[in-house]
């Protein structure tokens, strides 16, 4: 709709019109990048998060003496990590 309004508004002088029109796909492009962007960004951090709470939890067992083994079946986190976390 917007765009039509420039191309009417600007009847005559193509351009202009062009110009704008360029400029407008030059703005939705950046648009979509961004949104992109913002969305690996939301993925990344909700993967971070899952290994955080990995990892508390690893701590937690831990502390109650479970075998590393075993925090690596419940988890899902290597042995050698959770080995690291024990020291």
């Amino acid at each position: 709709l917007f765009r039509k309004w420039i191309k009417h508004f600007f009847y005559g002088n193509d351009e202009i019109s062009d110009k704008i029109e360029n400029s407008i796909i030059e703005i939705e492009e950046v648009k979509d990048m961004l949104s992109t962007t913002l969305k690996k960004r939301d993925k990344l951090q909700f993967e971070q998060g899952k290994i955080e709470g990995k990892i508390e939890t690893a701590r937690n067992l831990l502390k109650k003496k479970t075998s590393v083994k075993e925090i690596s079946e419940i988890t899902g986190l290597p042995t050698s990590e959770i080995e690291k976390l024990n020291r």
